[in-house]
């Protein structure tokens, strides 16, 4: 019972769409219909030209993600149910209730706090691995996809596969909603991000 109730306000937690708050409240326009139409935090500096809001917005995003875990943390909530919780904050970003299930994000950030709440040591490696493929190619959408791959193969080889499935689902879900990316670095079209 304390699971399913701990998985509900992790799910409403992650619905809060904080991109579309932050460009409400700035008055920045609306995200969907501009720049690559995400509400993440990429799209808010490509819009606002402002790096604060965008980073801004990641750290809100991953505190989604991340305060669910913890709080579950400190109930003695099992392994397992600790990834249902988190992946259901994901699932909040990706379809947000507050949207009726639409204009949400691509999960990215919420995901990296959820993995900081279970695992802070994976969580850092993700990060550091995000961080230093965009140095070199300052394509953010590279950098998530090469970070959320890397976060699988150590979930599949480091950590117990039954108890880690959902948070491999879940960014089976998180690279799924960046075929469009994919398809731009296969290309050539994807831009990269000036910050």
């Amino acid at each position: 019972m304390v699971g399913i109730l701990l998985g509900t306000i992790s799910y409403l937690l992650g619905s809060i769409v904080f991109g579309l708050l932050f460009a409400k409240i700035l008055k920045i326009g609306d995200l969907t219909t501009n720049g690559s139409g995400n509400v993440g935090a990429t799209n808010i500096i490509r819009v606002s030209g402002k790096r604060w809001v965008g980073v801004l917005t990641a750290i809100f995003d991953s505190l989604k993600g991340f305060i669910p875990v913890v709080a579950a943390k400190g109930l003695g909530i099992s392994v397992l149910e600790l990834n249902i919780i988190g992946c259901l904050a994901v699932l909040g970003h990706i379809f947000p209730i507050w949207t009726r299930f639409s204009k949400g994000g691509k999960g990215v950030a919420t995901f990296i706090g959820v993995n900081l709440g279970l695992n802070f040591i994976i969580g850092i490696i993700m990060l550091i691995v995000w961080a230093v493929t965009f140095l070199f190619n300052k394509i953010s959408s590279l950098a998530s996809i090469v970070m959320v791959t890397t976060c699988i193969i150590a979930n599949l080889f480091f950590l117990e596969f039954i108890q880690t499935l959902p948070i491999v689902i879940i960014a089976m879900l998180i690279l799924f909603k960046h075929k469009k990316n994919i398809i731009g670095l296969l290309n050539g079209s994807e831009q990269s991000l000036k910050i």
